[in-house]
């Protein structure tokens, strides 16, 4: 098992072939995940119970993928410097009495 954290972040493939130096360097990548109805702050810690579904192993490449089922949410928290975000009807409500001079 890996020390934890783990950062999940990936170098994105290079948008120049066979040059002999990056022109810059590569975006990071992180694996994502879509949660319907779920109110969280902009950043901070989540931690999932979760069931591992499938996982491979290419032993030519020294890469494995596992694909998860996330059960719950156990804890949040926000990060200090996390904004409190407002989404669906608060947030459009929010941005219409701005644009009307309400806020």
């Amino acid at each position: 098992m890996p020390d934890y954290p783990v950062n999940l972040g990936k170098a994105g493939p290079s948008d120049v072939c066979c040059a002999p130096k990056p022109l810059a360097e590569p975006e990071t990548y992180y694996p994502s995940v879509h949660l319907d109805n779920c109110e969280l702050p902009e950043t901070g810690t989540i931690t999932f119970r979760y069931r591992t579904c499938r996982q491979m192993e290419d032993l030519k490449a020294e890469t494995n993928w596992v694909d998860l089922d996330l059960l719950e949410i156990v804890s949040v928290k926000a990060d200090k410097s996390a904004k409190s975000e407002d989404y669906g009807g608060d947030a459009l409500d929010k941005i219409k009495a701005a644009l009307e001079g309400g806020e």
